[in-house]
């Protein structure tokens, strides 16, 4: 069950993953990074559709989007396929595609950001420490409140909190709803006060309109930990670690722009 559990959850982060950087192709050279904590082992940045960035304007992806019409066509295709999924599925898949479908949606319109958090050990397996932000402006309490409903009609494996500072909206698993800056009276330092961080985006785009960012030391060394101890899985993974070289490997930074 533990394994199971495990492989469940590396799965779920990695499609979240995917449909933050499907929405696009480098905010400001950290979108939202002020809000995130500084542990991150993953963070995902995306500039918002409504302002990507300098280049966008003449860009041969505008005018794609511009001739095809995709918001108009997704915001139509949603609802029918909640619909579809409801009358054949059943209602908690129907809600787990419509939650998809608005965190889908919030990311692309919005400034945004994903973090993924060291995992925390309980009697179930390792627990996940995730968030999606959304610098919503007007729109934050709307979607604070569709949010807030959707997890009310939805059976999740971990508990899930939503949240609203000012035009920020969180979507977050306990453990790190408990660490994004600004919400939940926290006042700790960001992302963008570690040094390892910083040092990371001073070699890509001043002004991204994605960013994705990976702590691939920290990961390494978290593996490592959760494995200790653990018969032959724990003699297995130094050798593992070494053949694939990750011992040399310590962070990863990529951002994309319009040109």
């Amino acid at each position: 069950m533990g394994l199971e559990y495990t492989i469940q959850i590396m799965r779920t982060t990695a499609i979240s993953i995917l449909v933050v950087l499907a929405c696009t192709e480098n905010v400001w050279a950290a979108p939202l990074g002020a809000r995130v904590p500084p542990d991150a082992l993953i963070y995902v940045g995306w500039r918002g559709g409504r302002d990507m960035g300098p280049g966008y304007a003449t860009s041969h992806f505008k005018a794609v989007l511009d001739a095809s019409n995709l918001s108009a066509v997704f915001e139509t295709l949603l609802p029918q396929l909640v619909e579809a999924v409801e009358r054949e599925e059943g209602h908690d898949n129907a809600v787990g595609l419509d939650l998809i479908g608005t965190l889908v949606t919030s990311s692309w319109s919005h400034p945004s950001a994903f973090y993924l958090g060291p995992l925390r050990m309980s009697d179930r397996g390792p627990l996940p420490e995730f968030a999606f932000l959304f610098e919503a402006g007007p729109d934050a309490a709307d979607l604070k409140t569709k949010l807030e409903l959707m997890l009310t009609e939805i059976d999740l494996p971990f508990a899930m909190l939503v949240d609203h500072h000012y035009d920020v909206v969180s979507l977050a698993t306990q453990q790190a709803a408990e660490k994004i800056v600004g919400i939940g009276g926290n006042a700790q330092a960001s992302i963008k006060a570690d040094r390892d961080f910083q040092a990371a985006l001073k070699q890509v785009s001043a002004e991204p309109t994605a960013c994705v960012y990976v702590n691939i030391e920290a990961i390494v060394r978290m593996v490592g930990d959760m494995i200790a101890g653990a018969g032959p899985e724990a003699a297995m993974w130094p050798k593992i670690r070494d053949a694939l070289g990750l011992d040399g490997l310590r962070r990863f930074v990529w951002t994309g722009e319009f040109h």
